[in-house]
């Protein structure tokens, strides 16, 4: 955590913060407003994602052309494999909820 700059820092707690947001704002309605089962399973997938983007603070300042080549390799505050888990697992949670839905 030291070896990031204070930009980092920053998109780091922006998206933790917006992920619990949205943990607490589907758990609210969940529970006292009654929205279905789906649209909390979306809630809680697009929450995964933005935990495993935040994950990689350093990604949103890393020019395009950069993280495309071959040899880039993204630093990331977690385990690799973690970080890309938690990101596809809420990628699939959100698409489950949203092709459920319709």
């Amino acid at each position: 955590m030291n070896s990031l700059a204070t930009k980092e820092k920053v998109a780091l707690f922006s998206c933790l913060l917006i992920a619990f947001a949205l943990l607490i704002a589907g758990a609210y309605k969940f529970l006292l407003a009654h929205i279905s089962g789906l649209a909390l399973l979306n809630i809680l997938g697009v929450s995964l994602i933005f935990i495993g983007t935040g994950c990689t603070p350093k990604l949103f300042f890393t020019p395009i052309k950069q993280l495309f080549s071959s040899t880039h390799k993204q630093y990331t505050l977690i385990n690799e494999k973690i970080q890309q888990s938690i990101v596809i697992i809420g990628l699939l949670l959100a698409m489950v909820a949203m092709l459920l839905g319709f």
